[in-house]
């Protein structure tokens, strides 16, 4: 079906929907009523604009949501019209946010700004008022308050530090046969290789190539590296920390770096049948284990920046998975690396949002291929929306969602 044929399908069905009259509400402000003849509304982001001298383009700092703001050009009216203009005036002078109900948006809790009146001998019976209202918002004062960010960060950047000290101390090819260190220096360049795959998912395109060499130059110089394994150990941890670096994520991408947290789950057993195979296999576990912490913390610290709008599923999943794979790590792990795997475990629990007030997914399935506004609207009577349903079921053209394929949505309007 032709996206034209999908649009027409679409406004076919709004067809015998109700009159937008009917979803009108009568006007009023702390339960006194008035008409509205025409509203208007202020609504954006609060920008500050920073101009440099010799330099053309400026710099613009987005500082947040600007307050909403309603302007209703409102009258009473009728035989009586000056007991309903005193009542709104005392509406209008009552002190704190009182209810607007507001004749095409609903019910908003805001304050009254001074209002402008205005009655002629012309218009008998009749007063107008201009109104304006801005939302109430939260009585909340700058206070000193935790950067999760930060904290975060520094715990994730801690588990890495030690991995990368414990893989140092552990590490050791004196005297290893050639089939022991060829078995390292493979187990080194398949970690590379993962890097480079992960990377190329999850950093900005701009990052790539300087993220490529320095990763490829593990590969490069895996010889000298194996010889000297604090330097080793450090490069590694780093390489793996950039990842979990990046200013937004994917939850898929995030969960791609979580991903390394089971590094090395796949590798065969190797026979402890003589002191050269135990220093074999003590060497990759050390890589092993050294690879997986990173890569759970930074997963940590990734998690924190996840774009998007996210579902119960999403944040109860992610970390339940990051706890997960921090209780398996700590299993083995020496107890400076213990107690940093348990403070990071502590920082990401207490920084994920609170799961119980996020929306839940559900899934549904659309009957006829649709673009991905048209289904945005359908669903949340908002357009703007079409690229969190596509980003979520990883659509491949936004104008084209299959007919009949499940998809996974937020539950939320």
């Amino acid at each position: 079906m032709s996206l034209v044929d999908s649009l027409k399908g679409f406004l076919a069905s709004l067809q015998g929907s109700p009159d937008w009259r009917a979803s009108l509400q009568r006007a009023s402000f702390r339960g006194v009523e008035f008409y509205v003849e025409s509203h208007d509304a202020v609504v954006g982001r609060r920008l500050a604009v920073h101009e440099y001298p010799e330099r053309n383009l400026p710099f613009v700092e987005d500082m947040g949501r600007s307050a909403r703001t309603w302007k209703l050009d409102a009258y009473v009216v009728g035989p009586n019209y000056n007991a309903a203009r005193d009542q709104l005036i005392r509406a209008i002078e009552q002190a704190g946010p009182g209810e607007l109900v507001h004749p095409y948006l609903g019910r908003k809790t805001v304050f009254c700004e001074p209002a402008a009146i205005r009655e002629t001998t012309a218009e008998g019976g009749f007063c107008r008022f201009s109104l304006s209202f801005i939302e109430a918002g939260e009585a909340a004062y700058p206070g000193a308050t935790e950067d999760v960010d930060s904290a975060v960060g520094a715990a994730a950047d801690a588990v890495a530090d030690q991995a990368g000290f414990d893989f140092g101390r552990v590490f050791d090819i004196a005297q290893q046969p050639a089939f022991a260190l060829q078995s390292i220096r493979s187990k080194i360049q398949a970690v590379t290789g993962v890097l480079e795959a992960i990377g190329a998912a999850v950093l900005p395109a701009g990052d790539l190539g300087g993220y490529f060499r320095e990763v490829r130059g593990l590969a490069t110089d895996v010889d000298d590296l194996m010889g000297t394994p604090d330097l080793l150990g450090a490069q590694l941890a780093q390489n793996i920390m950039v990842l979990g670096g990046v200013s937004s994520a994917g939850l898929d991408a995030v969960r791609d770096i979580l991903g390394l947290s089971a590094f090395g789950d796949d590798d065969d057993e190797i026979p402890l049948t003589t002191g050269t195979r135990i220093k074999q296999d003590q060497n990759l576990r050390a890589l092993n284990r050294l690879v997986r912490a990173a890569g759970t913390a930074a997963a940590a610290k990734a998690a924190r920046r996840v774009r998007g709008r996210l579902a119960y599923n999403d944040v109860a999943g992610l970390g339940q998975d990051i706890a997960d794979a921090i209780d398996e790590q700590s299993g083995d792990a020496s107890d400076q690396l213990y107690i940093a795997l348990q403070a990071l475990r502590a920082r990401v629990v207490g920084a994920l949002p609170d799961a119980a007030d996020l929306p839940r997914l559900m899934t549904v399935t659309p009957p006829l291929t649709v673009p991905s506004l048209v289904l945005a609207h359908r669903l949340y009577g908002d357009a703007d929306r079409a690229d969190e349903i596509t980003d979520r079921n990883r659509v491949r053209h936004p104008g084209f969602i299959p007919g009949g394929d499940p998809l996974q949505v937020l539950t939320d309007g």
